[in-house]
């Protein structure tokens, strides 16, 4: 039989591509088994607090700079709220003539008619809450990063002002069951964050993509299991000739990220994560 085929491919015009193609398939399987584990079904798992401005207003100090640790409580920046004075005092009239309940009291009409005393007071009950707002503190302990604002800046209501990086920067990858065998604890591991751009696909429309930034960060794998709480699958939908169902086994990476870094890995980001080889 090895002979008819021999026989065969002597004649065959294309028996020159044929022979090298068929001695490299044992080495291509070999390399892709030898291969490291791979897979863009990550993303990042830390903890990231979002500082915001209640008010409108302008920078007055910021008390922090960029990969500072802060304790819980501690007073991060100071603001100058932005408040007309004719407009403040006709809102605060009009709660207190409609105060609800001033009016059950007379039969749905105002107790009584407010003097300039009890708007001034409202007025400055008023501000004083609007000056605690002013004032923002960490809601929990951590690392400075993102510092969006300075001093003399003017800011919106609820715009977004610093980043407090929680706790150690992870990514939670899930693998294939088969290759989560081949993976142990401290197994150094490289990460690239994913990046939306906008790209011309064949027909020469544009459209978002999601691929992996440049940067390489590099960690080592810190725990085996530990699903992030936001309910992610642990299977997944692999596309191919059949699509099947793959079960997949979350493992943790924990990275090695410089401070002024640290604000790229906002929870929830997709990730493509590469383990090395020993």
């Amino acid at each position: 039989m090895k002979l008819a085929i021999d026989a065969a491919l002597s004649h065959s015009p294309v028996r020159t591509g044929i022979r090298p193609l068929c001695a490299l398939l044992p080495l291509v399987l070999l390399l892709a088994a030898c291969s490291p584990p791979r897979t863009d079904d990550a993303s990042v798992a830390s903890d990231y607090q979002v500082v915001s401005s209640p008010v409108k207003a302008i920078v007055k100090e910021v008390l922090v700079k960029p990969g500072q640790q802060v304790e819980e409580g501690a007073l991060l920046l100071t603001l100058n709220p932005e408040i007309d004075p004719m407009a403040h005092v006709m809102e605060v009239t009009r709660t207190v003539l409609g105060d609800p309940g001033a009016q059950k009291q007379n039969d749905g009409r105002p107790a009584r008619r407010p003097t300039m005393e009890d708007m001034m007071a409202a007025v400055r009950a008023d501000q004083e809450n609007v000056r605690e707002k002013s004032n923002r503190w960490a809601d929990s302990a951590g690392q400075v990063v993102d510092l969006l604002v300075k001093p003399d800046q003017a800011i919106a209501p609820e715009q977004p002002l610093m980043a407090i990086s929680t706790g150690d920067i992870i990514v939670v990858a899930r693998f294939k069951e088969d290759e989560v065998k081949q993976l142990h604890l401290g197994q150094r591991a490289q990460v690239q964050l994913m990046e939306q751009v906008t790209e011309p696909d064949r027909q020469g429309r544009r459209r978002d993509t999601d691929r992996p930034m440049e940067q390489i960060f590099s960690g080592s794998l810190k725990a085996f299991g530990d699903v992030p709480a936001d309910g992610s699958p642990e299977a997944t939908i692999e596309a191919g000739p059949n699509v099947k169902v793959v079960s997949r086994a979350p493992v943790q990476i924990v990275l090695d990220v410089p401070a002024a870094q640290r604000g790229l890995f906002r929870r929830g980001r997709a990730a493509l994560v590469t383990m090395q080889k020993d």
